[in-house]
């Protein structure tokens, strides 16, 4: 789980990203048996690159990139935005990462 990879307690990290949110996702504090939560963001997309067996293991590499995809740069390419330069970044870190064995997304 998210929790084990960082060392923390999933109730406490549950309640931590409720209360960092101002309250917006009640799941994570009413609803333990939930165990993926993906919350109602507008065009997301996960792209997984190598072992994924590999993500709770410790010992190997984890690359993740957060995006946020916006219509100006990724529909119509407006290089005033960076979302685009960035993703494209954080998808070489995540193939690096598989590519020493472990996994990114």
């Amino acid at each position: 789980s998210v929790a084990a990879r960082f060392g923390v307690d999933e109730t406490k990290l549950r309640r931590l990203l409720y209360e960092q949110t101002g309250g917006m996702f009640p799941e994570l504090v009413t609803r333990p048996d939930l165990k993926i939560f993906l919350p109602p963001i507008n065009g997301m997309t996960v792209y997984m690159v190598g072992d994924v067996s590999t993500i709770p293991d410790p010992d190997q590499t984890l690359a993740v990139r957060l995006h946020d995809e916006s219509y100006d740069a990724e529909l119509f390419g407006n290089l005033a935005s960076t979302g685009r330069q960035w993703l494209a970044f954080g998808l070489e870190e995540c193939v690096k990462a598989a590519q020493a064995g472990g996994a990114g997304g």
